[in-house]
């Protein structure tokens, strides 16, 4: 006895019906197919949904998280609803409980290489820049600066120990590489018309 779905042959998402007009029987291959064939042929986000889901690739919590992204996506908020919204966490006073998970949340995240440092929203104060400035300065003096650091060093000594580091990078990845590590960098010239 083989397992068989009840297809509707127009998607109700597209307005089709319950009609028994509108469904047919299918095995549970050929009902992820037809899914997927509708899905390449117009694009709706459900049709990807339900191949997959039918295919067993998601977890029942990722079916419904993307079928609630699929109601919302393209969907304008209202600004009225943008507002309610910052409105009702405005002035909430956090509790201990709340900010002792957004701890441990963060710590994971960092933990696991998840934390994305550029996603925080929160002001930055005149005092904090300037000792941002000031480190990132440093760094780049003692040599000792990383690659999302932007500017360069700023003393004669601390360029010596930048281009000294640079040098030393060089000479570890020609002797990884079974090369000769006193070979000098070539600089590329530009053979561009403009």
């Amino acid at each position: 006895m083989t397992l068989t779905h009840k297809h509707h042959i127009v998607p109700k998402h597209m307005g089709g019906t319950d009609d028994p007009s509108n469904i047919i029987e299918l095995s549970v291959e050929d009902h992820a197919k037809a899914h997927l064939e509708l899905y390449e042929k117009y694009g709706n986000e459900y049709d990807r949904i339900s191949y997959e889901s039918l295919m067993k690739r998601l977890p029942k919590e990722e079916i419904v998280r993307q079928v609630c992204r699929a109601t919302h996506l393209g969907k304008p908020k209202k600004p009225e609803a943008v507002e309610k919204m910052r409105q009702t966490k405005m002035g909430v006073p956090q509790t201990e409980e709340s900010n002792k998970k957004r701890s441990e949340t963060l710590k994971r995240k960092f933990q696991e290489g998840t934390f994305n440092p550029g996603a925080s929203y929160a002001p930055k104060t005149e005092e904090h820049n300037k000792k941002n400035s000031e480190s990132c300065k440093k760094s780049w003096d003692e040599g000792t600066r990383k690659p999302r650091d932007v500017s360069g060093p700023t003393t004669e000594e601390g360029k010596k120990k930048c281009s000294e580091k640079a040098k030393e990078r060089w000479r570890k990845y020609r002797l990884e590489r079974g090369l000769d590590p006193d070979t000098p960098i070539k600089r590329r010239v530009s053979k561009s018309p403009y």
